[in-house]
């Protein structure tokens, strides 16, 4: 299959190449060394500020978050909650382009969430920590949205249904960006079994290593969101989907139920390019940053 890879990506696809099929160790190292570099290429952003914070006091990866605020930023203001991509392997540095975008960009508070081997509960947690503390943020509790990638969108869209469930703080919109909501195989998951940037078959075999809790079979929802019988009820839900990447038929899917249940929803479908897309500083990646930035502009009541 012939792949027309967006060519302002092509950083990106070289990294993986290398660190996928480099014949050397020496070659896979330049590879990780290549996507470092494109992961910390945040320009200061003036006027922003970034905070660690340890929330619980325990010490442990779930009690992390990471606040991004503008200096002049009104109180009051909506609260994003970001869930990181790559599992509990990954860190919080992974979204911070993207988060100091959205933050300068849409009038937020913008707090990233960290989390452990025990993702969804880390995440519950630190979201209701962040609603009994948003005054002390700056923020206001009635204007929470939520924002997940990759893992991190299964979080977000397992929290989502949790809380419809259960009950808990109203989430005024979620964003998955090429969400993972199913461990069953697709055609894109067949298409890009062997990447260009994250495999289909490594990563099914991580994903049942990181979900080895639950019963493939029969799983809870929660963890796997398509199994979800019933969407209806959810926050509307903005989706996007990346043309070459393993993922990209579940999460169109996923849309096209939510739309069936009556659920408000976005789907993007972005051309040629592939899964960590958001990374990389290019103009189709500022366009669907500025995108997020105007659904959550309109669902938090905001003047454009």
């Amino acid at each position: 299959m012939q792949l027309w890879l967006h060519p302002d990506y092509m950083a990106l696809t070289d990294a993986y190449e290398k660190i996928n099929n480099g014949t050397t160790q020496a070659e896979k190292d330049v590879g990780n060394a290549d996507f470092q570099k494109i992961l910390h290429r945040c320009d200061p952003v003036e006027g922003l500020t970034v905070q660690d914070r340890v929330i619980h006091g325990s010490g442990v990866k779930g009690d992390a978050i990471r606040i991004f605020r503008m200096a002049d930023l009104p109180a009051g203001a909506p609260i994003v909650v970001d869930i990181h991509g790559g599992g509990w392997r990954a860190t919080l540095d992974i979204d911070d382009f993207r988060n100091r975008y959205i933050a300068s960009r849409l009038e937020c508070v913008l707090v990233s969430i960290e989390y452990g081997e025990k993702s969804l509960e880390d995440c519950l947690a630190s979201l209701e920590w962040i609603y009994e503390h948003a005054a002390e943020l700056g923020g206001d509790k009635d204007r929470i949205g939520l924002h997940g990638t990759s893992y991190g969108g299964k979080l977000a869209a397992g929290l989502s249904l949790y809380l419809r469930d259960k009950g808990g703080p109203r989430i005024t919109l979620t964003v998955l960006n090429c969400p993972m909501l199913d461990i069953r195989p697709s055609v894109s998951r067949t298409q890009f079994s062997e990447g260009p940037t994250i495999k289909g078959s490594s990563l099914t075999a991580t994903a049942r290593e990181l979900m080895s809790d639950i019963s493939v079979t029969s799983p809870s929802y929660y963890q796997l969101p398509m199994f979800c019988p019933d969407l209806s009820g959810l926050p509307p839900t903005v989706v996007i989907a990346a043309e070459y990447d393993p993922l990209r038929d579940e999460a169109i899917e996923f849309a096209f139920r939510l739309l069936k249940a009556g659920v408000p929803c976005e789907l993007y479908c972005l051309p040629r390019v592939v899964h960590g897309y958001a990374i990389l500083d290019a103009p189709l990646t500022e366009w669907m940053h500025e995108g997020v930035c105007a659904s959550f502009r309109r669902e938090f009541g905001m003047r454009e």
